[in-house]
């Protein structure tokens, strides 16, 4: 990753996909200190249009995060006013200047859905836990050759080895009985 740090097409080429939130957090985060230089921190002003009385605090809003999916666009940031869509499932409308970036090297699977990626990193710490979920993370690469996959060593039904677990639910695929 060191050879490719000024590499933009490198970089975009390539993604970690796991099913938590929390792995993902935990392998931009351990990506990010990799990186060469001095780390420097941009803080955001939030606020909320018409909130005369404080009632959302600003560590609130700056706990937030709001999808900005623009991959591959350029912006100029500076004190740029962001505005919170309607579908954004707030109940106000979240105003943010000085969008805050954040490096991103992995994503939740569910994110990775409908994506290609020409080269993809899965990481299963634990086994998938939605149905189609296993599937979504497999088909998401374009070849086996650039598709590397991380699971942790787990015993199924007697059998030692490096498993995972396709959750399918019969269910739903068997024909309505009623």
């Amino acid at each position: 990753m060191l050879n490719h740090v000024n590499d933009e097409n490198y970089m975009v080429d390539r993604a970690i996909i796991t099913p938590k939130n929390v792995d993902v957090d935990n392998i931009n985060q351990m990506l990010i200190l990799k990186f060469p230089g001095e780390e420097k921190e941009y803080t955001s002003w939030d606020s909320v249009e018409d909130d005369n009385h404080n009632l959302f605090q600003e560590e609130f809003l700056n706990s937030l995060n709001p999808s900005g999916p623009h991959k591959g666009t350029r912006f100029f940031l500076h004190r740029m006013p962001l505005k919170s869509e309607d579908n954004s499932g707030l109940p106000f409308e979240l105003t943010r200047r000085q969008f805050p970036i954040r490096l991103s090297f992995a994503l939740i699977i569910n994110k990775a859905q409908g994506q290609t990626i020409p080269n993809i990193g899965i990481f299963l710490r634990n086994h998938v836990f939605s149905h189609g979920q296993l599937y979504v993370a497999l088909s998401r690469g374009v070849s086996q050759d650039s598709t590397k996959i991380l699971v942790k060593d787990w015993n199924l039904e007697r059998q030692s080895g490096v498993f995972t677990r396709n959750v399918v639910f019969k269910e739903v695929l068997l024909p309505n009985r009623e």
